[in-house]
């Protein structure tokens, strides 16, 4: 599964008024979009946040001492996030283990056993927006437990919504191979609970005034204080890993710890590449009014951890 493509399908809606996926990491990053089109939305809308709002970062003396190199010594992380607030009960076999994300600031719960084999299980704070489905979608009434729930069949996948008792709404969407029993054995599996969300990097440092708000197992995007959350990278401070025979670095050499990246600095937009040494480059874009040193020591303090995986194209 495609992480960038996920995000961008999950904003739909969201990214119809903005500019656009910002060029300098669709260039770090060509080529992904095109492995997975189905990808169903994951995060939460913006009201959610009110309930489940990321923690802000805790960074460290800023500008940080550069480090020798983005892979080497640990790091302790210098982010926390809310975690997702209910537990699976129910296993999924064929689709891999849960990871908790999140997108606009609110953690989500994502499945991805493959491009016709994933699941994800967004929280809201009132009664989501209808699914944006390319055509109308079939509506069935139906239940998860004692709750009164919407199951929607599109032409690419289900969407079952419901509210809990605790006055929160769930929505549950998942693959057409996923049979309508088994998507509700598994919405009704779902109990409060907290499953922590899954970092790709981590920071030695992260720049004042940024928090934390969207999260995947190959993207993490900085939003600032006070900029209302969103699922897209406009605006942001934003890492993601990719396959370096996907990135073709662009701009000036620079140094980043003991390694050579790349920097590519305009008026709004500024992407920094750095080839990790081992099939994966760090692509490190800027829309924070970062400086070019201030760049370049924030992509010297970040380290992939076991959990990050890269995009494919």
């Amino acid at each position: 599964m495609d992480d960038i493509e996920h995000l961008v399908r999950v904003t739909l809606t969201d990214r119809a008024a903005e500019a656009g996926t910002p060029v300098g990491l669709v260039r770090a990053a060509r080529g992904r979009a095109r492995e997975r089109r189905r990808a169903q939305a994951a995060g939460a809308a913006v009201a959610a946040a009110a309930v489940l709002l990321a923690v802000p970062v805790t960074a460290t003396r800023w500008p940080p001492p550069a480090p020798s190199s983005t892979v080497d010594a640990a790091a302790a992380p210098a982010t926390e996030a809310p975690p997702f607030p209910f537990a699976p009960g129910r296993s999924l076999p064929g689709y891999g283990e849960p990871v908790a994300e999140l997108s606009a600031g609110t953690p989500s719960l994502r499945y991805d056993g493959g491009p016709d084999r994933w699941l994800t299980v967004a929280v809201f704070a009132e009664r989501p927006a209808a699914q944006p489905w390319e055509a109308a979608p079939k509506t069935f009434p139906a239940a998860v437990r004692d709750r009164k729930a919407a199951l929607e069949l599109g032409p690419n996948g289900f969407a079952l919504t419901w509210q809990e008792a605790g006055g929160r709404w769930l929505r549950v969407e998942a693959d057409r191979k996923l049979t309508h029993d088994t998507l509700l054995g598994f919405a009704a599996a779902l109990t409060p609970g907290a499953v922590p969300v899954v970092w790709p990097f981590t920071f030695a440092a992260v720049p004042p005034g940024l928090v934390p708000d969207v999260v995947s197992r190959s993207a993490v995007s900085f939003r600032p204080v006070g900029v209302p959350p969103s699922h897209g990278f406009t605006g942001k401070l934003t890492v993601l890993l990719s396959p370096t025979a996907e990135v073709t670095p662009g701009g000036s050499p620079v140094a980043v710890g003991a390694r050579t990246g790349w920097l590519s600095a305009g008026e709004v937009t500024s992407t920094l590449t750095v080839d990790l040494g081992d099939g994966r480059t760090l692509a490190v874009q800027s829309q924070t009014g970062l400086g070019e040193a201030e760049l370049v020591a924030f992509a010297a303090g970040v380290r992939p951890t076991a959990h990050a995986v890269v995009g494919h194209g």
